[in-house]
């Protein structure tokens, strides 16, 4: 639906991309993947909606599994001496993954079992959130400021571009673009931020 509801939904887009502005590179960084883990969140309960028809039993269980994979990624994070390499590799891993979901909706879902729909759906739901979880440590070390502040503003990063990611994964990307366009533009907008990462280093 057009008309009054396109500048209603434009206008909190706007307030949004605003934080882009004042951030440095490793908050730009954590944006995007928060914009894209919310991004892929919500085309995995496309996806399960479409499979078992009925995402409301299963809804809480699905944010369950994903707070879940970020905790382990944050653990993970934290168990390893990370660098600006684990950084840059995580960005990138990200990328691959946003080019590879497509390929879930390829998989015959017409042919799988709920048991084996299960089985292929919690681990691709993990490794974004595991992915998130890892990039938000390597982001607080990597960030040019005390551990602090560094914490608070990768987080505020984080919950920006999240927020953002649901409204235009839903409302904009989605419709407008299909599934499988979406998904490689979320590649490209994580490709882009690793190499605007490895720039700045330089």
């Amino acid at each position: 639906f057009f008309g009054r509801n396109f500048i209603m939904m434009a206008i909190p887009v706007i307030l949004l991309l605003l934080p882009l502005l004042l951030m440095n590179p490793v908050s730009t960084g954590m944006y995007v993947t928060g914009f894209t883990a919310s991004s892929s969140e919500i085309l995995l309960i496309f996806w399960f909606q479409t499979v078992f028809g009925n995402v409301y039993s299963a809804i809480g269980l699905i944010f369950a599994i994903f707070m879940g994979g970020l905790a382990v990624g944050s653990v993970a994070g934290n168990r390893i001496k990370t660098s600006g390499k684990h950084h840059f590799a995580g960005q990138i891993f990200l990328a691959i993954y946003m080019l590879m979901l497509p390929l879930l909706w390829k998989s015959g879902t017409g042919q799988l079992s709920d048991f084996s729909a299960w089985l292929l759906f919690i681990p691709v739901l993990l490794v974004p959130s595991l992915l998130t979880g890892f990039l938000y440590v390597t982001s607080t070390l990597q960030y040019p400021s005390d551990r602090l502040n560094a914490a608070s503003s990768i987080y505020a990063a984080d919950l920006w571009g999240s927020a953002l990611g649901v409204i235009l994964i839903t409302f904009i990307l989605v419709p407008v673009f299909g599934v499988q366009m979406s998904c490689l533009l979320l590649a490209g907008l994580n490709g882009l931020s690793a190499l605007f990462l490895l720039l700045s280093r330089k």
